[in-house]
């Protein structure tokens, strides 16, 4: 089904409202959606009155790079909105099959950047659905809006523009979805979390830092706990010399990749869950965008690895970009080993020489795990945000929104969710000795 973009100038307040829900995810059935390679754009008029010029492309061409790096000096910064991050996801092979981009950026009268949303156009469910481009990939995801805009930009402006952009495109879509959004970031508030938000199941969880690393720890953790984290250093001790260390070499980071989708196939295996990292195309397309993001100003990849007698027993994958830290792999070796917590010895290397660099955010990803409670990370709400046009989106929107409130509702409860997390477990055991 081809989708192309309609070249004119129409006025989009002309266009009529329509009903808006909020949903998490549904199961992805996607078929193949495809774009003529054209540019469109149209004038659009904010609630207040600002005058912007949207346009729309299917690639990132250098205009689209040019508004993403002057947007990127405002308060949305993540790293999967930087150019390198998109770019190596546009480079991957099975994209075709799976839905087409659509980059949608505005401009004020002044010819300014003023706002970039890197989208992608789906087929979910029989519906066509509007959705972060590589939202699989990514913990935390921003629109990038310069200050003006987001001061004035209202959840009627946010309808109305994709109001717009459907007219623009052939074929238009039948839904947006626009998951793991924070309420604010960095200080801002992010005025599309406010439009028609939806709280997702986990929360993304980070750490101010600062540079005395010994008063941060002191502060987290009592006495009795300092003792623990000792104790449990002696015993890991007992397996023999201990090293950890920061990949300097292309084989070094080579090898600390290949553990961790070992240790984290292995993890997932265990406990009866999707392995997100089972197919060899994305494991290629983190390996691109780390490479990507090597080349970048601002942007460092660190690949940390907890090493027993020479072999590494605990990894941990991130980025470096300006002073913050966002975390995108960790994982341990499930042997003897994993009751000394190296997983915990190389946290504290990490965020010891975090500190000592001058990085001021730890981001650690999504999800309430028990490590992330000890440092006593703050929890960041994340919203999915969703607009429907057309009825036979609803089927998508309900079931993700159902999905969403029953999940969120079994993680509140901490026994329930562990005991289903057990018979998850017991499940996948028995399934893998039967094989």
């Amino acid at each position: 089904m081809a989708v192309t973009a309609k070249r004119h100038t129409a006025s989009a307040e002309a266009i009529p409202s329509s009903s808006n829900e909020t949903c998490d995810a549904a199961p992805d059935t996607a078929r193949a959606v495809t774009v003529a390679s054209v540019v469109s754009s149209r004038p659009f008029t904010l609630s207040d009155g600002t005058r912007l010029t949207v346009r729309i492309a299917e690639t990132l061409d250098a205009d689209g790079r040019e508004t993403i790096l002057a947007l990127r000096d405002t308060a949305c910064r993540t790293l999967f909105n930087s150019p390198e991050w998109i770019e190596a996801w546009l480079s991957r092979g099975d994209l075709n099959h799976n839905g087409t981009p659509v980059f949608l950026s505005a401009s004020n009268a002044a010819g300014q950047p003023a706002l970039f949303l890197p989208l992608f156009l789906r087929l979910t469910g029989g519906a066509r659905v509007l959705t972060w481009i590589g939202e699989e990939t990514f913990a935390v995801q921003n629109p990038l809006c310069s200050d003006e805009i987001r001061s004035v930009l209202t959840p009627d402006d946010i309808k109305r523009m994709f109001l717009a952009l459907r007219e623009m495109i052939d074929g238009g879509f039948d839904a947006v979805r626009l998951r793991n959004q924070p309420g604010s970031w960095a200080g801002a508030q992010n005025p599309f979390a406010a439009s028609a938000a939806h709280e997702a199941p986990n929360a993304n969880y980070e750490r101010e830092l600062h540079a005395d690393f010994t008063a941060l720890y002191n502060d987290t953790f009592t006495s009795r706990e300092r003792r623990n984290h000792a104790r449990q250093h002696r015993r890991l001790l007992e397996f023999g010399s201990v090293e950890m260390s920061v990949a300097a070499t292309d084989a070094e980071r080579e090898e600390i990749l290949a553990a961790f989708f070992s240790f984290k196939t292995a993890q997932l295996d265990q406990i009866g869950a999707a392995n997100p990292f089972a197919s060899t195309e994305m494991r290629q397309f983190y390996r691109r965008a780390l490479q990507s993001v090597t080349q970048a100003n601002a942007m460092t990849p660190i690949y940390a690895g907890l090493r027993v007698d020479g072999k590494l027993v605990a990894t941990l994958v991130g980025v470096r970009d300006n002073d913050r830290f966002t975390t995108l792999m960790s994982a341990i070796t499930l042997d003897e080993i994993a009751r000394t917590s190296p997983g915990q010895h190389l946290l504290e290397h990490v965020i010891a020489q975090l500190c000592s660099d001058d990085v001021r955010v730890f981001d650690f990803g999504p999800g309430a795990s028990p490590q992330k409670l000890r440092w006593n990370m703050r929890p960041v709400t994340l919203y999915s945000v969703a607009l429907v046009f057309h009825p036979r989106a609803w089927p998508v929107i309900f079931w993700g929104r159902t999905t969403s409130s029953v999940m969120r509702r079994l993680k509140s409860n901490t026994r329930l969710f562990r005991a289903l997390s057990l018979i998850r477990a017991r499940i996948a055991g028995r399934t893998h000795s039967n094989t």
